[in-house]
């Protein structure tokens, strides 16, 4: 709250706070919206005496300034919504005061993911507190998609300085419904035009996948599969379960399980016994037996090869070597 904003929680006495209720009064604002202001504070003064910060909360037995019904105050009551705005922007306040890394630290992350909001192309984002850890502050974004409003988690690292401040490192990451994301212009992006549904709070990390349409990841599957990467098939698999209908997933698998079909069929084919590998004079492995590629040769079992052209010729000119009927070659040498 911009009243406390210069002020260190130690700083905050009883005088302060009179003075801070008596504007309020001062400008018209109802009774129960200035109490309700009075236990906020009062609320966040008994943490930091919980926390041994301060040796009492000087918020307490305020109460005989509060005018009564029949004061000469003209009433001016806030709505619901505008005094949940307010106490809510008061807290924040508060808690940025009350921060172990300092209030200087605090609005110095909230401009930084600001700032890099802006840059990724979220102009009129607005940023608050949320909450800390040990080494970070994470801040509640809410940034504007085509879908409306949507507010994302980003934990800010907080380095130690020289002179034993903090000040803010760039956010890596960010984090919507369990889903955790790179803080990156192209990934926000993509996450804004496409956000995940709803889901069940478990903590998932994206993958390169997490946004792709459905003919990309068909496609992703076929290239995970020419280089027998099936556990990235079964991913990408799981992710169209997650993602699209049920009719589509179906599909999906009938066409992964098509593949698997293709590449047993693969397994099962014959080499040359004399291959001549690629490198050697050649770029397509080469037959031994006839010395050409060995897409000009079919190979048997027991890796023996025939040219495609000679079993091409014998099924225009078959050799019947029963009864009367013999191939013009026969007749010829003859």
């Amino acid at each position: 709250m911009p009243y406390f904003k210069d002020l260190n929680i130690t700083d905050i006495n009883r005088g302060k706070i009179k003075g801070f209720l008596l504007d309020k009064i001062n400008q018209g604002y109802a009774k129960s919206t200035v109490s309700h202001m009075k236990d906020v504070v009062s609320g966040v003064l008994n943490n930091a005496l919980d926390d041994e910060i301060i040796p009492a909360n000087p918020a307490l037995r305020l109460g005989k300034l509060l005018p009564r019904k029949d004061s000469k105050f003209a009433i001016n009551p806030l709505s619901a919504k505008e005094l949940a705005h307010l106490s809510q922007d008061f807290e924040n306040d508060l808690l940025e005061v009350v921060s172990e890394f300092g209030k200087d630290a605090i609005r110095a992350g909230k401009s930084l993911v600001l700032a890099e909001l802006a840059a990724a192309g979220f102009k009129h984002s607005q940023v608050r507190f949320g909450s800390e850890s040990d080494d970070s502050v994470c801040y509640l974004a809410a940034v504007h998609t085509p879908k409306g409003p949507v507010e994302i988690e980003v934990p800010v690292e907080m380095q130690i300085t020289a002179n034993s401040k903090y000040r803010p490192l760039a956010p890596s990451c960010f984090a919507y419904d369990g889903l955790i994301e790179d803080f990156t212009p192209a990934k926000l992006q993509r996450f804004a035009l496409n956000i995940p549904q709803a889901s069940s709070k478990q903590v998932v990390y994206s993958t390169e996948h997490s946004y792709m349409t459905l003919p990309e990841l068909r496609d992703e599957i076929i290239k995970a599969a020419s280089s027998n990467d099936y556990v990235e098939c079964e991913m990408i698999l799981g992710t169209i379960q997650d993602r699209f209908n049920e009719e589509d997933y179906r599909n999906a698998v009938a066409d992964y399980h098509y593949l698997l079909m293709l590449k047993n069929q693969e397994k099962v084919a014959h080499y040359c016994s004399k291959e001549i590998p690629a490198g050697k004079g050649s770029i397509e492995a080469r037959c031994g037996h006839f010395g050409v590629p060995m897409s000009k040769v079919t190979t048997d079992k027991d890796g023996n090869c025939i040219l495609k052209s000679s079993v091409e010729r014998e099924k225009l000119n078959p050799v019947k070597e029963s009864g009367a009927a013999i191939s013009t070659s026969k007749l010829f040498w003859s």
